[in-house]
């Protein structure tokens, strides 16, 4: 049975643990939940969500699932459409109201349908074509798949959605057993420059740790908050998040977490926040409360490598943007997103846009091969 939900609230938890992606954090409910009760989705932020369900009720179980948005604004999603908006805009079509699937704020490539791991292929099937015809029914300008791995880009080319490029920067484990084995692989120049910038942040009297289950309280989430909201208001960025995000998330997420806190003087100055699951790291929010040099690159890059060495985590995704994380580490490695414009106008126009745009984006992939960090025999991409 086919059926649609309009809050996280209204999710069965029992069954949604059957259908969450096994290595990301971001489709699990308690996330989700945590976004929703804080204020982080609904009108504050113009993210609306709609969840698409296929429930057996014989079984009571989901069989599976999909997440999306209704979106009033193009904020928080980091694949760029402001151009796209303006100009339907400029022509007097309006852009708004739109659909966005993507978890809000949260630039990590992950699956949009989940599905119980022993879900035959031809049920999978099935119920991706019923989301496929929900979404065709929808009076919206344009549908928007943000972040979505390889199998799904492909069935959204096979149904006539646009596939856009961009790229981020990821760090792969390559069966490091240390943190020096990672730089062994390094440029001479390039392992250098990370030994002096962590040895740079000691020089300060800083300490640099992670914050075991047992602190993540209430106090110590309003600190970690105070931290973001000061990054994000002196970048003159938005504060998506909430005080309560990082209380929920503290209270149901503590398994999730990788939290690394830089301390001076007995005063927490920094933080990293990051979620892991199954094999893979995701970097996402950092704040400090005084400059320091060189504690971005300590806590958001070098802590967190070391952190998935010593677990074996294969993947680290760091985020978005920053060129300078090629000279510590990161591949760039490119990232997909599908659309669909109902325009028959402005669809032909943006097609041509998405395809001029990979040309130039394949090109700036290309000029990065030799500026890698690695020695040229080591240099592995993601």
């Amino acid at each position: 049975m086919f059926t649609l939900k309009s809050s996280f609230t209204e999710i069965d938890k029992s069954k949604w643990l059957h259908i969450q992606s096994p290595d990301f954090p971001f489709t699990d409910l308690d996330f989700l939940l945590a976004l929703e009760n804080s204020a982080c989705l609904g009108q504050r932020t113009g993210w609306h969500p709609i969840i698409c369900l296929e429930e057996d009720t014989k079984k009571n179980l989901y069989e599976g699932a999909f997440i999306c948005f209704v979106k009033s604004n193009s904020y928080g999603e980091y694949i760029f459409d402001w151009e796209w908006a303006h100009a339907f805009e400029s022509h007097g079509v309006p852009y708004y109201p739109k659909i966005t699937a993507a978890i809000p704020f949260t630039p990590a490539t992950g699956p949009k349908f989940l599905f119980p791991p022993t879900l035959a292929q031809d049920r999978r099937e099935a119920f991706m074509m019923s989301v496929l015809a929900f979404l065709a029914k929808q009076k919206v300008s344009s549908i928007h798949h943000l972040f979505i791995d390889s199998a799904e880009s492909t069935f959204w080319q096979r149904n006539s959605y646009a596939t856009r490029s961009s790229f981020q920067y990821h760090w792969k484990n390559q069966d490091y057993k240390t943190f020096d084995d990672f730089l062994s692989m390094l440029q001479g120049k390039r392992r250098r420059q990370i030994k002096k910038e962590r040895l740079g942040v000691q020089s300060q009297n800083v300490n640099v740790r992670q914050a075991v289950d047992s602190e993540l309280t209430p106090n110590l989430a309003q600190q970690i908050f105070d931290l973001y909201y000061r990054t994000i208001d002196k970048k003159r960025g938005i504060p998506y998040l909430t005080e309560e995000f990082f209380v929920q998330c503290f209270a149901n997420l503590k398994h999730r977490i990788v939290l690394f806190l830089a301390e001076q003087d007995g005063e927490i100055v920094g933080m990293s926040f990051s979620f892991t699951k199954g094999n893979k790291l995701f970097g996402r929010y950092w704040g400090c409360s005084k400059p320091i040099e060189f504690l971005h690159f300590e806590l958001c890059y070098y802590s967190l490598i070391e952190y998935s060495i010593g677990k074996g985590i294969s993947l680290f995704e760091a985020g978005a943007q920053g060129a300078h994380k090629v000279q510590r580490g990161f591949n760039p490695v490119e990232t997909k997103s599908a659309h669909y414009i109902n325009h028959a106008g402005f669809r032909t126009a943006i097609q041509s846009f998405i395809e001029e745009e990979k040309r130039l984006i394949t090109k700036e992939l290309e000029s990065y091969s030799s500026h890698l960090a690695y020695k040229k025999n080591q240099a592995k991409t993601p």
